[in-house]
């Protein structure tokens, strides 16, 4: 091609620049994660388009720039995830262990406010005994007495089965108590799902750890 002729623009790298910018939607969620791949291969053929031996044009600097801009895109949005979920991990173990050594501890009133508003299943009341409060119920609750039996001294240790089907906020939750004496192998297990609650307060928001839901007539986990 001589010098000073005319190369046509690449469309192919304009919409790969526009595609660039708008993977920056992948860090809302990872159900925009296929954008920033959108743009890499946009990118990767539009980089192919102005480089054709014999009909050269012009916007390789904007391809470039839209890939770098997928790919940028698409590692913050894949890492702020992970880190994320790790975060909501830790918490969701720390929550079921707090809850289970304040159980242990016979802070039954303290367990209680720990709880979400669905946490216990209100039928354990009984028929003919009208609304008990929360700490009633809990004080009557199996689990609660499963862990007493464990005794105040038995380890606890805690881990997460993952999260609930239909919402990835909840946490399955299992604590385990050993040594506890009459339980199978020596050791209880106790399930439950925890779940953060956006609070308010003095002007700033943060997440507030609960159990929402404990062991109850109906299956902890609806798919179950």
């Amino acid at each position: 091609m001589e010098p000073g002729e005319y190369r046509p623009v690449s469309w192919l790298a304009v919409a790969a620049a526009a595609g660039g910018a708008v993977s920056a939607v992948a860090l809302l969620g990872p159900v925009f994660w296929a954008v920033p791949l959108l743009g890499i291969l946009l990118a990767l053929v539009a980089l192919g388009d102005v480089g054709r031996p014999g009909a050269e044009r012009v916007g390789r600097w904007a391809a470039l720039a839209g890939l770098f801009l997928a790919v940028g895109f698409g590692a913050q949005a894949i890492g702020s995830h992970l880190v994320q979920r790790w975060v909501s991990r830790t918490r969701a173990i720390a929550t079921a262990r707090h809850w289970v050594t304040t159980v242990q501890g016979g802070n039954v009133e303290d367990a209680a406010a720990m709880l979400g508003p669905a946490a216990l299943d209100r039928g354990l009341s009984g028929p003919g005994k009208g609304e008990e409060t929360a700490v009633q119920l809990l004080e009557r609750h199996p689990v609660v007495e499963q862990i007493r039996r464990c005794g105040g001294e038995a380890a606890v240790s805690a881990t997460v089965e993952g999260t609930v089907p239909s919402d990835a906020r909840i946490w399955i939750a299992a604590v385990t108590i050993a040594p506890c004496p009459g339980a199978v192998d020596g050791a209880t297990n106790v399930r439950m799902l925890v779940q953060p609650q956006r609070l308010v307060r003095q002007g700033r928001v943060f997440d507030a750890w609960q159990v929402v839901r404990l062991p109850g007539s109906q299956p902890l986990v609806p798919e179950e």
